[in-house]
């Protein structure tokens, strides 16, 4: 099985799980056949720290650098474009062209059925939306960092370094990770807290989530009316009922560290879970970070790794393939060194050949 170096995020299309290999600077697929090949990174196409990754209903793919504060997409002929940020960090505002926006730290990236990308620009307290035009507006948070309460428009609402964003049945649900909670903005454009009490810590389980103390969430994903999330510092991933009652379900709480595979998903000590992801066969996807791989839990329960050893991080090649048989794979690049770009950087056009 193949290492991986911190992984961050994941994504699972067409059963093929698309990982952003954080530490060692490329996005990986994992195949049907359980076989792991790079589809951007090093030789095939300069990233640097990908943070989170998603792939649209046309089988584009979207990568999100917070190091280089850039999002870039790789489009279904195998074209990789900068699509948002300048390198810049300082907010310079809305309503203009994302790639003349600066962001800072972007990451949590999710696209819409109408192909518009919804984002956490987290160290400007931000999320934000790129239009199929490629504008940029905020759709939360007025840019200072904390808590100044719920029931207003989230544009008025401040938020503390957000760092995941979903929308389902036109409702968007944040992260707002320093603020230990999780947030919904409703039909209306109105801002609530759906989990969290704002306190850092861990009082327990299957109580109300805005009962619920949080410690720092991470990735959410939201399936079948139930929300997912990872409560990372915590070491737990939790999920809010239909009826708000909030449930543990995998990680032992409070403990960080490696335990084995092949067991019960509660019963299994994690380090930092992120990158949520829910099939529809109701089995949940995740990367564990500090431990260097992805794992699945199935509906019984259970959890295995399907990449990465386990608290054994690294690079190991990628297996050879028939790069006209899978998408977004092209044949390799001249290597070169992985550097931030420089400060002047504006454009970027990378190609992954694909056929």
């Amino acid at each position: 099985m193949s290492k991986l170096d911190n992984p961050s995020a994941i994504f699972v299309s067409n059963d093929e799980v698309f990982i952003a290999d954080t530490g060692n600077d490329r996005v990986r697929k994992l195949l049907r056949n359980g076989q792991i090949v790079t589809i951007a990174g090093n030789e095939r196409a300069s990233l640097y720290n990908p943070s989170s990754i998603v792939v649209s209903s046309s089988n584009q793919v979207y990568i999100s650098e917070n190091e280089r504060h850039l999002i870039y997409k790789i489009d279904e002929f195998g074209i990789m474009t900068k699509i948002a940020g300048t390198c810049e960090t300082e907010y310079n505002g809305d309503d203009q062209l994302a790639v003349n926006a600066n962001l800072n730290s972007p990451c949590g990236l999710f696209v819409t059925d109408d192909d518009e990308v919804l984002f956490c620009d987290r160290r400007n307290h931000r999320v934000r939306k790129i239009d199929r035009n490629g504008i940029i507006t905020t759709i939360a948070g007025d840019g200072i960092e904390g808590y100044d309460g719920d029931n207003q428009l989230a544009t008025l609402s401040s938020l503390k370094h957000p760092c995941s964003v979903f929308q389902y049945k036109d409702e968007i649900y944040i992260a707002d990770s320093f603020s230990n909670r999780i947030r919904k903005i409703d039909r209306d454009g109105i801002i609530h807290t759906i989990a969290g009490n704002g306190i850092e810590g861990y009082n327990g389980d299957g109580r109300n989530a805005t009962d619920t103390s949080l410690n720092n969430p991470n990735s959410l994903f939201v399936h079948n009316d139930e929300i997912y999330f990872s409560d990372l510092d915590n070491q737990v991933i939790r999920k809010i009922l239909p009826n708000g009652i909030i449930k543990n379900i995998a990680g032992i709480p409070g403990k960080k560290g490696y335990n084995g595979d092949y067991k019960l998903a509660t019963r299994t000590t994690l380090s930092w879970p992120k990158g949520i992801f829910v099939d529809s066969k109701n089995q949940v996807y995740f990367a564990d970070y500090y431990n260097h791989c992805v794992r699945k839990i199935f509906k019984n329960g259970n959890m295995k790794i399907i990449a990465g050893i386990g608290d054994v991080f690294g690079y190991s090649g990628d297996v050879p393939f028939d790069f006209q048989q899978y998408p977004h794979i092209g044949p390799p690049r001249k290597k070169s060194p992985i550097k931030p770009f420089p400060k002047s950087y504006h454009d970027l056009i990378l190609i992954c050949q694909i056929v």
